[in-house]
């Protein structure tokens, strides 16, 4: 089993074709923007079918993240 832990902070919509090239079985991203917020946007198609089995921990706000 291949796990892989990255940092991205922030933008993770505008990176993860990055992690994605090491056919991973598992991702823990930190620092990644709640997916959801991008759902209208047609432009991050691709990026939300990839990440469509996500587990989204926690929330932003204020700069900071918080434990929902």
């Amino acid at each position: 089993m291949k796990i892989i832990s990255w940092n991205c902070n922030r933008a993770f919509r505008n990176k993860y074709k990055k992690v994605l090239k090491y056919n991973a079985d598992i991702y823990i991203i930190s620092e990644a923007e709640r997916p959801e917020k991008y759902a209208h946007q047609s432009k991050y198609k691709e990026y939300l079918d990839i990440i469509s089995n996500h587990y989204w921990i926690g929330s932003y706000r204020d700069g900071k993240l918080y434990e929902d």
